[in-house]
């Protein structure tokens, strides 16, 4: 309670109280599992009787648009998702833009975390993971860096084998690939043109998933998602 204000369990709320609240807000259902609503934005909703996802569900959306903060591209997004949680399906109101090439690259990065103690300065890319899907085919290319100093060698031979391809396109999940790449092209002073191969070449599909379908997880998170889809980690651990 603070003040006259009674909290109710939210998601991520923060420390000590994170493990707790989110198990409480799956059971009550509470407003704040609705993709995008903050806990910023919960208390305007609880305003006017709003609390659970089925009750957001269940509101006008001229009713949602009214309230100051949200208007009508966030209210349509809070009801598709309350929508999806409430049926438990995904929700489609769009066609993915998705080209026909005949080879598809899925790619992924994975970096250090800055940790002094480890004198580890900054983040570094050690693993560019890549599935090339052609000719019916599907092949797992990892490229490691053995040191932090190896990261323009790998860079180098990822660039190595996009080179090779023609009537390509690379799949990434949000902004975190295209960022770290646009670091390592101007750290490494890679040709423009490389550089606008790559680039013009590339689809963020997480961007896709947000213009066309909204699935019933609290997040657009690839974990969540893939985990909703019935993907599982190959590894237990």
């Amino acid at each position: 309670k603070e003040g006259n204000i009674v909290v109710t369990p939210t998601l991520d709320m923060p420390y000590p109280w994170t493990n707790y609240s989110e198990k409480r807000a799956f059971e009550t259902r509470d407003v704040t599992l609705i993709n995008g609503i903050s806990n910023t934005t919960k208390p305007k909703l609880n305003q006017i009787g709003i609390y659970t996802v089925e009750n957001l569900h269940n509101t006008p959306l001229l009713k949602l648009i009214a309230i100051k903060g949200i208007g009508n591209l966030k209210a349509t997004q809070f009801k598709r998702s309350a929508q999806a949680l409430t049926e438990n399906k995904p929700i489609i109101f769009g066609k993915p833009n998705l080209p026909d090439k005949e080879v598809e690259i899925f790619f992924d990065l994975e970096a250090t975390t800055p940790d002094e103690t480890l004198n580890v300065p900054e983040q570094k890319n050690y693993l560019f993971g890549i599935i090339i899907r052609k000719n019916g085919k599907e092949e797992y290319t990892p490229i490691v860096a053995n040191t932090l100093e190896e990261e323009e060698k790998i860079f180098r031979e990822f660039l190595d084998i996009i080179s090779k391809e023609e009537d390509f396109i690379i799949y990434y999940y949000s902004f975190f690939e295209k960022m770290h790449l646009t670091r390592m092209f101007e750290e490494y002073k890679i040709d423009e043109k490389i550089k606008r191969r790559v680039f013009d070449n590339m689809i963020d599909l997480r961007d896709e998933i947000k213009k066309s379908i909204v699935f019933p997880t609290t997040k657009n998170g690839l974990k969540e998602i893939a985990n909703y889809l019935g993907f599982k980690w190959r590894h237990k651990d």
